[in-house]
């Protein structure tokens, strides 16, 4: 017991030696690249719902609905579709698969002469209802040529009629009156159906562009497993430690889950190399982290934040120390504690599942406890800034 605590004592007041230890410069600045794209759960476990409501507007305002007309989702990035016939009502509900589609419905019979089809697009989202409503207004119509009712041609009679009171007049075809604008000459030997509902003229939409935007693929799938590998620079500073600088190189890997498309818990472990004047050392870092990815459908380029807890240790193998009665030991020194960790960083996804990038960390904390080989000191409460650099590689494998 007394050789233990006279061990203790000597890793107290030999402490300034690892001064060098843990004094680094900032590695220059390193800028990274990286991606987007997007999603709470895989699209393909997630469900939304489309509601569709299928009417027209008359001229006088009222809704008529479109009963048992057949309306089809097909999804835009897979050969799948589900379809469905409209209620009394106008009314269909699709249950469907997150992801884009595309609705379409046409009237199998045209409607006061002219006959309607849809094609609208709709982003299905998880545990939502999107609505889309079928009318005058988004479809593609066209007028249909009525049907001509053709009149018996009138035979000449064969011999004179006397003109007599009694006489019968020979029939003529029927004329409709003077003031009716779609009145049809008596000349013609067709007559034309017009109905009530064409008589007054109905303003309708243009049709839709013809060329639709296509589908677009989303670069960038920062959810669900996140493995990635990066070369790393460290650096840690302390008003306790001595004032030269120094830096050492070293590695750094992830592992995290991607809960959303946005938001994601990481894993982050690294370890670096220092060479000092006064012998190698190494220092490592463990991070748990929060991170929030910005994605945009736009393009591949997907800048992050992180802030979460991180353990630190800094060590040095086969320490010479001696105590004060002259005694020597030989053993494995080291430094630990914890500390509050921020950063960011920027992905660029060269592949929906493969994205390079970099990022910068920042740590603040306190070292709090010494190991001597098996002798371990609290207490110790150095506070100590420590800076990582990565640069590498990440990998999303499940989409």
């Amino acid at each position: 017991m007394p050789l233990a605590c006279s061990r203790a004592l000597r890793i107290c007041a030999s402490l300034a030696s690892l001064a060098p230890l843990v004094c680094v410069a900032l590695p220059a600045t390193a800028t990274a690249q990286s991606t987007r794209g997007p999603t709470v759960f895989a699209p393909s476990q997630q469900m939304g719902t489309v509601s569709v409501r299928a009417a027209l507007v008359q001229s006088d305002y009222t809704v008529k609905p479109l009963p048992l007309l057949r309306v089809v989702a097909k999804r835009m990035d897979r050969p799948d579709s589900v379809a469905m016939q409209t209620d009394l009502d106008g009314r269909a509900s699709l249950p469907l698969r997150v992801g884009t589609y595309t609705v379409r419905a046409k009237m199998p019979q045209p409607v006061n002469g002219r006959s309607y089809a849809w094609s609208v697009r709709v982003v299905v989202r998880p545990q939502r209802t999107e609505l889309v409503q079928l009318s005058n207004l988004n479809a593609d119509s066209a007028e249909v040529a009525p049907r001509s009712v053709v009149a018996a041609p009138v035979s000449a009679p064969s011999r004179p009629v006397a003109a007599t009171p009694l006489a019968q007049p020979v029939e003529k075809p029927t004329q409709l009156p003077a003031a009716n604008p779609f009145a049809i000459p008596a000349s013609t030997t067709s007559a034309r159906v017009v109905s009530a509902d064409t008589a007054r003229p109905v303003a309708v939409a243009p049709p839709p562009a013809a060329v639709r935007a296509p589908s677009v693929t989303p670069r960038a799938n920062t959810s669900k497993l996140i493995l990635g590998l990066s070369l790393s620079g460290s650096s840690i500073s302390s008003e306790d430690l001595a004032s030269s600088t120094e830096s050492g190189a070293g590695a750094s890997a992830v592992l995290g889950w991607g809960f959303t498309k946005n938001f994601a818990i990481v894993l982050d472990a690294s370890a670096a190399r220092i060479e000092s004047l006064n012998g190698n050392f190494d220092l490592a870092h463990v991070d748990v982290s929060g991170r929030w990815h910005f994605v945009s459908r736009s393009h591949g380029f997907v800048p992050y934040v992180e802030v979460g807890y991180t353990g630190r240790v800094a060590g040095k193998q086969d320490v010479l120390l001696s105590d004060e009665m002259g005694n020597t030991y030989t053993g494995d020194l080291a430094i630990l504690g914890g500390g509050v960790s921020l950063g960011g960083g920027m992905e660029y996804f060269i592949a929906p599942k493969w994205a390079l990038g970099g990022s910068v960390k920042w740590t603040t904390g306190e070292f709090s406890q010494v190991k001597f080989d098996n002798v371990t000191i609290d207490g110790l409460a150095m506070d100590a800034t420590s800076t990582r650099i990565n640069l590498g590689m990440s990998w999303y494998p499940v989409r």
